[in-house]
């Protein structure tokens, strides 16, 4: 592809790793693809949350900005380490639920 896209369904089944924030948007459609992501900011409150909650259920990670590169390339070099590190496989049964799942298992909440 080039140049730019509005199409984010058509993005995400393109890629095998989403990095970004821990936005509730962007880490539920991760987990709805199934894809496993790197979170690399993280606004203090509900995305505090979100992360946590991503994190405990295996699908995503926290790295600092400057590990991006070294993540990238990890996963790059190994693509099944995606699903050793992750528990994400395909479009998730957690979908928008998650949160109430995470809530159910979780004494940080």
């Amino acid at each position: 592809m080039q140049g730019s896209s509005d199409d984010f369904d058509m993005l995400l089944a393109a890629c095998d790793l989403v990095i970004g924030k821990a936005g509730w948007f962007t880490l539920n459609e991760a987990i709805f693809s199934g894809r496993p992501a790197l979170i690399v900011d993280v606004v203090p409150g509900q995305e505090e949350s979100n992360a946590r909650a991503a994190e405990e259920l295996g699908v995503a990670r926290p790295v600092q900005p400057t590990e991006i590169v070294a993540w990238v390339r990890r996963y790059a070099s190994a693509p099944d380490r995606l699903r050793t590190d992750f528990t994400v496989d395909g479009p998730a049964e957690l979908v928008a639920g998650w949160p109430a799942r995470w809530r159910a298992n979780s004494a940080a909440w």
